[in-house]
């Protein structure tokens, strides 16, 4: 099928296929561009909350009476309970005291009236932990920094069944997750994370890897096969052009 005289001469225009190749690998570079920029910008912000201890204090001796008995100054504890509670920041930036919605503080809910706080260690041992108080149940932090792979663990004792552990988050663009031993673990949920994160990139390789072939296989048939049967169309709009007689004209197609 012959391409018309202006058809023609625009595909065979070294200008054309320059512009169309350009815009192609403009459009592919402006898509890893900003597949980057958004990764820049947007990291993956994680924060794993779990007790990573929670028994009795009080040793059941069998008939479901103990003869210990256990007092915090003049009150008797009925259910005593120590809590080994851990903050772990997961991702690869640090979660910011301005990640906290509009200063709100986080509460953490022990489901036992909380007693005493024994201790609260922080690691790596070059980190802080974060201020706290109590109120009933419930473990209060102000906003607060948590460096990536920061633990922080707060060593609690209560009084009470304590079966449940929840947390009332105000962080923005961190997703607070339960990893109570019981579920998957630390170390666990770390490694399946991880695993999805490279099978994540790899996926994300492949298709950058198809869209530069899928450019370049382009324009290798391009000059394979377009061009090369282009160059006989201009010759003959070339003919055309010089008012040949109308027997050639006609046989080669030329406009009127």
């Amino acid at each position: 099928m012959q391409l018309p005289p202006l058809a023609a001469s625009v595909f065979a225009s070294g200008a054309f296929w320059t512009i169309t190749v350009g815009a192609l690998a403009t459009l592919v570079g402006a898509a890893v561009g900003a597949w980057i920029t958004n990764r820049l910008n947007n990291p993956k912000r994680r924060m794993h909350y779990s007790w990573i201890k929670n028994v009795s204090l009080l040793h059941d001796s069998g008939g479901g009476a103990t003869s210990m008995s256990m007092h915090y100054g003049a009150s008797a504890l009925t259910k005593p309970r120590i809590i080994d509670l851990s903050l772990f920041n997961a991702g690869r930036q640090p979660i910011t005291a301005q990640a906290f919605h509009a200063g709100s503080p986080m509460e953490i809910d022990l489901d036992a009236q909380i007693v005493d706080v024994l201790s609260v260690t922080s690691e790596p041992p070059t980190s802080i932990a974060p201020s706290w108080t109590t109120t009933g149940s419930r473990l209060t932090l102000p906003p607060f920094l948590l460096v990536a792979e920061q633990k922080v663990t707060f060593s609690v004792v209560v009084d009470g069944d304590a079966d449940s552990l929840r947390l009332q988050s105000p962080l923005t663009d961190v997703e607070p997750v339960n990893v109570t031993p019981g579920g998957e673990s630390e170390k666990q949920w770390e490694r399946r994370v991880r695993r999805i994160e490279r099978l994540n990139m790899q996926m994300q390789t492949v298709i950058l890897y198809v869209l530069v072939l899928a450019s370049l296989a382009g324009v290798f048939f391009m000059g394979k096969y377009a061009l090369p049967e282009l160059g006989p169309m201009k010759k003959v709009q070339d003919v055309c052009r010089d008012s040949p007689p109308e027997a050639v004209a006609k046989k080669l197609g030329c406009p009127d």
